[in-house]
C-alpha cells in the first residue's frame, strides 16, 4: 500500500486540482493507496474544500488542527497516520509533478529513501526567481559542507520512504527546515538513499508570495539546525 502525505496551509484554491492530479496518477498504479492531507491550521476555506473532496475520494483521509504549526509538524502527523508500506510526501501546489511518483516507486525498490531532486544533472528549476535559485544552490553546498552529506538536495518535499524507517525517526523541527533534519538524520544512520532528477516549478502564486524577509527567517533556522545537528546527531544515531 502507498500513503501519500500532503501538508496544506491556506491552499483552498489548490485542493481540487491537486487531488484530481494525484488521484489520476495513483489510480493507474494497480496498488492500494491512501491520500492523507494534513490541514495545518488553514485560515481560508481549505478544510471546507477538503470535506467536499472527501465525498469524491473515499481514499482521502483528512487530518486537521489549529493553529498553524508548519510543514514539519504536518509531516509528523501524517507519518503517524500512514498505513502504507511506502510513504511519499508532496507539496500542496505540486511544485514537483505527481507524474514522477512512479519513478520514485521504481527507484525505492533498491533503496530505503528516494529524493526527487531539483539540483541533479538533468533536473530543472522553472518559474523561480533567479536570486532564489542562486540562494538554493548555495544552500545545498553549505549543507553538504557543514553537515557532511553527499546528497544533491536535503530540502526537497518530494520524497519516498519505506514505512519502518520514517515512522521510527524522531525529528524536532516543525518548519521548512524539518526536511533537512529528516534527510540528514537518515543519511547519518546509514540508510540507503537514492535521488532522481525532477523539475521544480513554482506557480505564479507561490512566486509572488516569496519575500526576502521570509527567506532570511529560513536561513536563520537553517543555521540553528546546523548547530543542533552537529552537536546532537552522534548521540541520536
Amino acid at each position: 500500500m502507498i500513503s501519500l502525505i500532503i501538508p496544506m496551509y491556506n491552499e483552498e484554491d489548490n485542493v481540487k486540482n491537486t487531488l484530481e492530479k494525484v488521484n489520476s496518477v495513483l489510480s493507474k498504479l494497480n496498488q492500494k493507496y491512501e491520500i492523507i492531507v494534513v490541514n495545518d491550521g488553514s485560515k481560508d476555506g481549505t478544510l471546507s474544500a477538503l470535506k467536499d473532496a472527501k465525498k469524491l475520494y473515499k481514499n482521502l483521509a483528512i487530518v486537521t488542527y489549529e493553529p498553524n504549526k508548519g510543514p514539519g509538524n504536518a509531516f509528523r502527523e501524517g507519518f503517524s497516520k500512514a498505513k502504507g508500506d511506502i510513504i511519499i510526501t508532496l507539496d500542496a501546489d505540486l511544485s514537483f509533478s505527481p507524474n514522477d511518483i512512479p519513478r520514485l516507486l521504481d527507484k525505492i525498490k533498491e533503496a530505503d529513501v528516494v529524493i526527487g531532486s531539483q539540483h541533479m544533472k538533468n533536473a530543472k528549476m522553472e518559474n523561480i526567481p533567479l536570486w532564489r535559485v542562486l540562494v538554493s544552490k548555495a544552500a545545498i553546498h553549505m549543507d553538504r559542507f557543514f553537515l557532511g552529506v553527499k546528497l544533491s538536495s536535503v530540502s526537497s518535499f518530494f520524497v519516498a520512504y519505506k514505512k519502518d524507517i520514517i515512522k521510527n525517526l524522531v525529528f524536532r523541527s516543525n518548519g521548512f527546515d524539518a526536511q533537512c533534519e529528516i534527510l540528514v538524520k537518515l543519511y547519518k544512520k546509514g540508510y540507503k538513499i537514492k535521488e532522481i532528477p525532477c523539475t521544480l516549478r513554482w506557480s505564479d502564486n507561490r512566486k509572488n508570495r516569496l519575500t526576502f524577509k521570509k527567506l532570511l527567517k529560513e536561513i536563520e533556522k537553517r543555521i540553528r539546525l546546523w548547530v543542533y545537528l552537529n552537536k546532537n546527531i552522534k548521540n541520536e544515531t
